[in-house]
C-alpha cells in the first residue's frame, strides 16, 4: 500500500511467505503441533488479508503528494 512492493509481487511469492510463516511458527513455539498451528494459521490469514486490503484499497494521493 505504501508502494514498496506491488500486489502482484505478493501474490507471486505467496508460497515462500507461507513457508517462512511455517518455519517461524516452528521456531517460536514449543514442540507442540497444536501451538505451531495456532501461530501459523493466523499469520497466514493476515498475509492474505493484507493482500486483499492492498488490492481493494489502493494507495490514495494525499494532500501533499504531487
Amino acid at each position: 500500500r505504501i508502494g514498496v512492493f506491488s500486489v502482484q509481487a505478493y501474490i507471486d511469492k505467496w508460497r515462500i511467505a507461507v513457508l517462512v510463516v511455517a518455519i517461524l511458527s516452528m521456531l517460536l513455539t514449543p514442540a507442540d503441533p497444536g501451538s505451531m498451528i495456532l501461530m501459523g494459521v493466523p499469520l497466514t490469514v493476515l498475509y492474505f488479508g493484507g493482500i486483499l486490503l492492498c488490492k481493494f484499497m489502493p494507495h490514495r494521493k494525499g494532500p501533499f503528494d504531487e
